[in-house]
């Protein structure tokens, strides 16, 4: 970006000189051939100067999405971590939860067998 903007300071700098040489020049046929010369030469650094502010432009356009597409990436990771947090903290407890009705499970189906094998003793 700096050197962008040096080289538009600089482009001015030489259009503002070649100008100024212009407007010294007579009307003699040298200067009529100067004067031509001298106004290719400020076309030549009037489009350049165009040239660079468009790409100063786009520059700064691209710099302010790059900055947009960082602050949204921030927030995604932010996001990310906050989840990653949840999980952490909802896991032991879901771990438990689990457990707990394993346990339960087990109980009921023990009972079940337990019942189930009364029930072949008495038969038996």
């Amino acid at each position: 970006m700096k050197v962008v903007d040096q080289r538009i300071v600089e482009a001015e700098a030489s259009l503002d000189s070649v100008m100024k040489d212009k407007s010294q020049l007579g009307f003699s046929e040298e200067d009529k051939l100067i004067e031509q010369r001298l106004d290719v030469q400020i076309q030549e650094y009037k489009d350049r100067l165009q040239h660079l502010r468009t790409k100063e432009q786009d520059l700064r356009t691209k710099e302010q999405d790059l900055r947009t597409e960082k602050q949204q990436l921030r927030t995604e990771k932010q996001q990310l971590r906050t989840e990653k947090q949840q999980l952490r903290t909802e896991e032991p407890s879901a771990h438990a939860n689990a457990l707990d009705a394993e346990r339960q499970r087990d109980q009921q189906q023990g009972g079940s067998r337990d019942t189930v094998g009364l029930h072949v003793v008495r038969f038996t």
